[in-house]
């Protein structure tokens, strides 16, 4: 059976200017790049046949980066036939209760006519990240648990 190969692009609001400090990884000088020029990117992605555009979803304690959810929703807004998706976006986010989380999916693929694709879900690595949305950072098995219930969650809301 004779599979196509499809493209994607990555795209987000920062691009890493240098290496990450060997001393602290988890600090890297960024260069913020508007709006109006990542609208351009993904229309141009489009247009020269790329399948989909993923998103990075980093809560960051800063506003270097745009909402995964915002700016995928301004994505299917700016372009026509490629699908939009999260590299992987962390639930842990919309603890205690992920409905919400999945509400915005669901939003997310009723405006744009079911481009919502691919979605990747994740635990999250980054203790910064969840200390910076005033969460503690739990185990890995904690978290792993916290991702399976927002699947089971995904399950029966879409079923």
């Amino acid at each position: 059976m004779k599979q196509e190969i499809k493209f994607g692009a990555r795209l987000s609001r920062v691009i890493s200017t240098v290496a990450p400090d060997s001393e602290n990884p988890n600090i890297t000088p960024y260069e913020r790049i508007e709006w109006p020029v990542v609208k351009e990117v993904a229309q141009e992605c489009e247009r020269l046949g790329f399948d989909s555009i993923i998103v990075p979803d980093h809560p960051m304690d800063d506003l270097s980066r745009y909402a995964c959810m915002s700016m995928m929703a301004a994505l299917v807004a700016s372009t026509e036939r490629v699908t939009v998706g999260t590299l992987t976006t962390n639930t842990m986010r919309y603890l205690p209760n992920p409905s919400l989380f999945i509400k915005e999916i669901a939003t997310l693929d009723h405006i744009s006519n079911g481009r919502l694709y691919p979605f990747g879900l994740g635990l999250g690595w980054t203790p910064h990240e969840y200390e910076a949305f005033g969460f503690p950072f739990p185990n890995h098995k904690i978290r792993l648990e916290q991702m399976i219930e927002t699947i089971e969650m995904m399950n029966l809301m879409f079923s």
